[in-house]
């Protein structure tokens, strides 16, 4: 906390935030996660155009295959942390 006499100022540190790459993508029966090791664990969650969430995972490593086999074809959001990609399911 900073105080300048007038006033108190609070300054939130920014928290690094989880950077990941999927591939394939487009997938058919699987892709693969891989997170930066800093942000391990991380919840991962896909979610489909609705806003509603269709998988929900803790991952505990660098890389993690995610099995969507069970997905209907179309797109979907895969989000770890407040970082989000685009995934195309394909099937």
């Amino acid at each position: 906390m900073f105080t300048d006499g007038k006033c108190d100022v609070n300054i939130k540190e920014i928290e690094e935030q989880p950077q990941f790459v999927i591939f394939p993508n487009p997938a058919n029966t699987y892709f693969t996660l891989q997170l930066d090791e800093v942000c391990l664990p991380q919840k991962v969650e896909i979610i489909n155009l609705l806003g509603q969430t269709i998988k929900s995972l803790e991952v505990y490593a660098h890389e993690t295959t995610v099995d969507v086999a069970n997905l209907p074809r179309g797109i979907y959001i895969v989000r770890a942390g407040v970082s989000t990609r685009k995934l195309v399911i394909g099937n």
